[in-house]
């Protein structure tokens, strides 16, 4: 029904929590606690994260985030379903970061390289508020 409205040239205002709905609009506005975060094409936004991002898979994802929460990675890392996000902030590459996680007691299956999506995006948004850094974006 939105597609067909806009096609028609009107504008249409979507509010969701859902980051892939969001993409599919022309613009978004990543807004947290009543502040404006980001506004732009979900392209541009996406586009703008140029941090290498990675595919963490571990035999307990959620037992692995609890732990990595009590580390120096707490902040780079997110839990995806079945799989972690895990942001190379240091730009230190798959392996160093495998070895990273390895001394933290984390058993890594496997570690791959993954294209940011926008809720990459609006999540390094929030942990840079939430830590006072620049974003990974």
């Amino acid at each position: 029904i939105i597609r067909t409205i806009v096609k028609t040239g009107k504008s249409v205002l979507v509010s969701t929590p859902y980051m892939e709905e969001a993409s599919q609009c022309n613009k978004v506005g990543l807004i947290f606690e009543g502040e404006m975060l980001a506004v732009d094409t979900p392209q541009k936004l996406v586009s703008g994260f140029t941090l290498p991002l990675y595919c963490l898979h571990t035999p307990s994802p959620t037992h692995t985030f609890e732990v990595m929460q009590k580390t120096k990675l707490a902040s780079d890392i997110q839990l995806f379903g079945g799989c972690l996000h895990l942001t190379d902030s240091g730009n230190k590459g798959a392996e160093a970061l495998r070895t990273e996680l390895l001394s933290c007691g984390v058993v890594v299956e496997k570690i791959e390289p993954l294209e940011p999506q926008l809720e990459d995006v609006f999540l390094s948004l929030l942990n840079s508020c939430k830590v006072g850094k620049a974003p990974g974006y």
